[in-house]
């Protein structure tokens, strides 16, 4: 066995010790900033990768012809609105009853007290898709006219669509139809994406969707309509 004289190596284990305890000192001192030095390298690292990102959704956005993509964000939220509008969806379908030839009766709301457009939270019934405002159609005239008034409601802003339709033979043998009608729309995202999150280019489907919208007829205001057709007084009264 080895037998150590601590007085005899004194003199060489003092250094030992005093170096040993200035390296834990170092090391205590150290560690935290090698800490902070190997986490500010990440940082720096993330912010690099995510200012690549922006660097390249800039350059696609720059890309985009401003003007064109304004046409085309008024042309969809023209066809699906934001929020829920009663008076919008009555003026259109008073005035396709009108070129229909049709005399518009009236129309009856299916959600009461739920037509308010910030307060009420879009509810997706069934396998819906988009949130929908339910309502039913009172027009009279001919069997005709009604063909003609459907086909045209596949075509007009803002999007609707026909649920169910029933008939009824009025007195003066004029038909009366009931038309339940769904009238759709999709609030704005509460967020506008992450920021890892690439641009997606408008696919070629989605460019075929947007011409076919551009194509929905759009009616005109509410004082061009009272001036063209001599109505006076409001049209929405229920």
């Amino acid at each position: 066995m080895f037998n150590i004289n601590l007085k005899e190596n004194k003199i060489f284990l003092i250094p030992v010790v005093i170096l040993f305890l200035i390296l834990l000192a170092s090391l205590t001192v150290l560690r935290p900033k090698i800490s902070d030095i190997f986490k500010a390298r990440r940082e720096l690292n993330s912010n690099r990768r995510q200012l690549t990102i922006l660097t390249e959704k800039l350059s696609t956005l720059e890309g985009l012809a401003g003007v064109e993509l304004n046409e085309k964000v008024d042309d969809v939220l023209r066809v699906l609105p934001i929020e829920k509008d009663v008076a919008k969806n009555l003026f259109v379908l008073k005035r396709l009853a009108l070129d229909s030839g049709l005399v518009f009766s009236g129309m009856n709301l299916s959600e009461v007290g739920e037509i308010s457009t910030g307060a009420a939270k879009p509810k997706l019934v069934g396998g819906a898709i988009l949130p929908s405002l339910a309502f039913d159609v009172l027009v009279i005239g001919t069997q005709d006219k009604i063909k003609n008034f459907l086909v045209n409601l596949k075509s007009v802003s803002p999007l609707m669509k026909v649920v169910q339709l029933s008939t009824t033979q009025r007195k003066e043998n004029v038909p009366e139809s009931t038309v339940l009608i769904e009238s759709f729309y999709l609030p704005l995202p509460k967020t506008i994406g992450k920021l890892v999150v690439p641009i997606t280019p408008i696919s070629r489907e989605e460019e075929n969707v947007l011409v076919k919208i551009s194509e929905f007829k759009i009616f005109k205001d509410e004082e061009e309509f009272y001036f063209a057709t001599g109505i006076k007084g409001n049209p929405f009264s229920f």
